[in-house]
Parts: C-alpha cells; structure tokens; sequence
C-alpha cells in the first residue's frame, strides 16, 4: 500500500459512543494520529466537518435535529463511516 492510499478495513481503530445518543458523542482514537472527523445526515447534508489529534474528541451535535448521521472518521491509512442514532 502506498503512501497515498486509504485502506478500509474492519478493524476499529475509531471507535463512537454512546449510540444512540442525546447530541453528545465521542470519538475515540486507538492512535494519536491526526484525522478528519465529517458527519452527514442522510439527505447529504454536512453537519460538522473538523481536523481532529489526540485521543478523545467530544463532538456537541445537539444543534442537529432527530435522526440517523453518518460520522466519517478518516487519517492517512484509514476511513471508516459509522451509523450514529441522534434521538
């Protein structure tokens, strides 16, 4: 794999909770790597778009209205999409 490619796999290394959740979740990061944090409602409307580093990241979507999202959390290796329940 070159330096350029993503790699999508099962592994976690993001990992989201709680889901569902109140408007409040939090991205947890099995490295310290910096990555890319965009989260889409289903009609394709981006709700947040951030870099993120570190660890812990607590995202605040309570502005958001009731519904499923999309939470796509991407580095230099990696991209992985999670199903997250806004109730």
């Amino acid at each position: 794999v070159g330096n350029n490619q993503l790699v999508r796999t099962n592994v976690s290394e993001f990992q989201i909770h709680p889901n569902p959740s109140d408007g409040v979740i939090h991205v947890k990061n099995s490295t310290e790597s910096d990555y890319n944090t965009t989260i889409i409602g289903l009609i394709g409307k981006i709700g947040y778009e951030n870099n993120i580093s570190g660890l812990w990241k607590t995202l605040v979507l309570s502005f958001s209205p009731k519904g499923i999202y999309l939470v796509n959390c991407e580095n230099q290796i990696l991209s992985q999409t999670h199903r997250v329940i806004i109730k």
